[in-house]
């Protein structure tokens, strides 16, 4: 096999492991969502409101902990998060 084609084969076998990894993270994501309408059913049930603000707190610093951890960017991670809150808090509506 020349060079070329080893390089070629190399990048989508690196690809499918991006692919993959991406899959899970939406499934992760998906069972997050489930786990979030639950809690609201939950709160709706016991009167309390939906939006928790020390809740949303902890969940930033805490996601950003481990960011920081693995290497990664926490101020990336606090939004990636802040998206992934506001899409939960959405559906426990």
């Amino acid at each position: 096999m020349d060079e070329k084609r080893r390089k070629h084969k190399e990048i989508r076998k690196q690809r499918k492991r991006i692919d993959s990894i991406d899959s899970k993270i939406i499934k992760l994501l998906s069972g997050r969502v489930v786990i979030g309408k639950k809690l609201g059913k939950l709160k709706k049930s016991k009167g309390l409101r939906i939006t928790d603000r020390a809740r949303e707190r902890d969940v930033s610093e805490n996601a950003k902990a481990i960011a920081k951890h693995h290497d990664l960017e926490p101020e990336f991670v606090e939004e990636l998060f802040r998206k992934i809150v506001k899409y939960t808090r959405e559906k426990q509506k």
